[in-house]
């Protein structure tokens, strides 16, 4: 369990790591040959549209169910001063330190399901278009599903209140233990090890498509850079 739950955390660190990467990639390919700030924009809204509107809308769907009110949402990407990309956007009113942080990772959580079910169930069919399917949809969960640094804000204290209510649970379960609680724990622990490779297959297969493309990009805008400094 212990060995399964650390390599899942590592291929979430890949996808996380070569996700942001492709989004850049794309954008500075864009750019060099328009040169255009808005033709950036359009281009990843319609490339990203999917994933976006997955990302807001798991938002969405948590702060609502959690009594949060929500208003604006917006699935068009914008270039930052920085030079940071956001992607879109769903307002939040402002609540507690707990909802917020829920609601700010409810993307995250949402991806790992998608991925994880879809990885399940396109090992039960065949066929050449539900692959193409597949890979679409994990392309689309893994450029969009982590949060942004505005997702995350307050999420300190938030992380912080739902360690200390595991670790709680945790103490309280083993000093005066709880019957209904060990069966319900076996039965997770017996789930995840039986299905996470299915998790496993599905980042590992999220790694190879962002990699796949951003060689891709790379080459490509090493190409135009040649091209256009021969000419």
């Amino acid at each position: 369990m212990s060995h399964s739950f650390l390599w899942s955390l590592l291929f979430l660190g890949g996808v996380y790591f070569l996700s942001g990467r492709l989004i850049r990639a794309l954008s500075r390919l864009v750019y060099f040959f328009t040169h255009s700030n808005r033709a950036v924009v359009s281009a990843l809204a319609f490339f990203l549209l999917p994933g976006t509107f997955l990302h807001e809308v798991g938002h969405l769907i948590v702060a609502e169910f959690m009594g949060v009110r929500t208003d604006d949402l917006n699935l068009l990407p914008e270039v930052k001063e920085d030079g940071s990309i956001k992607l879109g956007g769903v307002k939040i009113v402002p609540t507690d330190p707990l909802r917020r942080t829920l609601i700010g990772l409810a993307p995250v959580f949402g991806g790992i399901i998608l991925i994880w079910v879809s990885s399940y169930l396109v090992t039960l069919t065949t066929g050449f278009w539900w692959l193409v399917a597949y890979a679409y949809l994990l392309l689309q969960v893994s450029l969009t599903m982590f949060s942004s640094r505005k997702d995350l804000e307050g999420a300190a204290v938030g992380l912080g209140l739902i360690l200390l209510l595991f670790l709680g649970i945790k103490y309280l379960n083993e000093v005066l233990n709880f019957a209904f609680l060990n069966n319900p724990k076996e039965l997770l622990f017996r789930f995840l090890d039986q299905y996470s490779i299915y998790f496993q297959r599905g980042l590992l297969f999220a790694i190879g498509l962002n990699l796949g493309l951003l060689i891709i990009l790379n080459l490509v805008f090493q190409l135009g850079r040649r091209f256009r400094e021969r000419s």
